[in-house]
């Protein structure tokens, strides 16, 4: 579930599973009758827990500001390129 704004208690949320599990599934088909059709319940699953991403410390190195400089520049000259051919073609 991605509800995050909903409570684990409210009825019809989405809301995310409390922790890894162990968690069991089972599929049932519902007409308006009542069940139709149900599998077996599932052999145990355990969710992954995400890990959180560590930002490199410190500030950016002059390389890497130089490659970013250069890259802008391409890009606003390519840009430039094109929008020109778009009024040329026009």
């Amino acid at each position: 579930g991605n509800d995050t704004s909903c409570s684990p208690t409210t009825r019809g949320c989405n809301h995310p599973l409390p922790g890894p599990g162990p968690y069991r599934v089972k599929f049932l088909v519902m007409s308006d009758r009542g069940s139709v059709a149900e599998t077996e319940w599932s052999s145990e699953t355990h969710l992954k827990q995400a890990v959180a991403l560590q930002a490199t410390p410190g500030p950016q190195g002059a390389g890497t500001i130089v490659i970013i400089a250069i890259l802008s520049v391409l890009l606003t000259v390519l840009l430039t390129a094109l929008l020109t051919l778009l009024i040329y073609t026009w």
